[in-house]
């Protein structure tokens, strides 16, 4: 049965995968891959899109403001964490973002959302040509073709998807565990 979640329900789920820290000590506790730096001010988030000179979706704001960066094992999703917000670090949207500009022929309008550490598989939120009352989609750039295709509608719907494909495994695990 595939069951659509929302903000609330996701964050419910994700947060006691990321503690209390007391578990790790516990020889017999299951090791949760998840991790999120946590909720960012709006500040913050305000300063990245000045700086990047774009607005970013709503979704991808609340994504920001509740969990902040972070992902399951490999699968990171870019954002915000720390007390700069433009510090230069892989796995921050600001520095994704400029590295892709700079090194690998990022188009303006795209966002790095998520990215190996190769570039070898980028995904974006497209921002060019965004249709009033949407939300952008989110993109794969191929960096050694410089093509771009569709990956999802949108990134509550891409949340959405590795929220099921990824951390909800991790949490039946985790919790079985205990």
């Amino acid at each position: 049965m595939n069951r659509t979640f929302q903000w609330d329900e996701m964050v419910e789920i994700i947060i006691p995968l990321l503690g209390p820290p007391s578990l790790l000590a516990r020889s017999d506790a299951p090791v949760s891959s998840i991790f999120f730096v946590g909720p960012q001010e709006e500040k913050k988030i305000l300063a990245v899109e000045r700086a990047l000179d774009m607005e970013f979706p709503a979704s991808y704001k609340e994504f920001l403001k509740r969990l902040g960066a972070g992902g399951s094992g490999e699968y990171l999703i870019s954002g915000i964490k720390g007390d700069d917000p433009l510090r230069h670090q892989a796995g921050l949207i600001y520095h994704d973002t400029m590295e892709g500009k700079q090194e690998h022929g990022l188009p303006d309008g795209l966002i790095v959302i998520s990215r190996d550490n190769c570039w070898e598989f980028v995904l974006c939120l497209d921002c060019r040509q965004i249709p009033e009352g949407t939300e952008p989609p989110v993109v794969f750039f191929d960096v050694f073709y410089s093509d771009i295709s569709p990956y999802s509608p949108d990134f509550f719907r891409f949340f959405h998807d590795f929220f099921t494909d990824y951390i909800l495994p991790e949490a039946e695990r985790y919790s079985d565990g205990l």
